[in-house]
């Protein structure tokens, strides 16, 4: 993908669970599953090495155009894994190591 959100419709903000400072965010494990079936496996070091490591490039790249990055502004470290399709009358589960459950439903 060239960009979070080029293949999703939407996005999910749920409560935070832990605070990130308790997390290794590298090996933080995700389980994608289709309609009950496990499709594929993945971990936070997924996006470049580490999840704050696409961050950290983001705020340089706009600091070297004089910008930075805003309190409170939502940012996406980019996906752990590849998108997946919701159809009608399926479902999509997304299982976060420690972090928690989303479920999606086509309708």
């Amino acid at each position: 993908m060239v960009a979070d959100n080029a293949s999703a419709g939407a996005f999910y903000l749920g409560p935070i669970a832990r605070p990130v400072g308790e997390l290794d965010l590298r090996l933080l494990g995700c389980v994608v599953r289709v309609d009950g079936d496990v499709v594929m496996t993945a971990a936070g070091a997924a996006v470049m090495g580490h999840p704050a490591a696409s961050v950290a490039w983001l705020a340089n790249q706009l600091a070297e155009q004089g910008e930075s990055l805003k309190a409170g502004q939502l940012i996406f470290s980019g996906g752990v894994t590849a998108p997946v399709p919701v159809v009608a009358g399926g479902s999509v589960t997304f299982e976060f190591d420690g972090l928690g459950v989303i479920e999606v439903y086509g309708e």
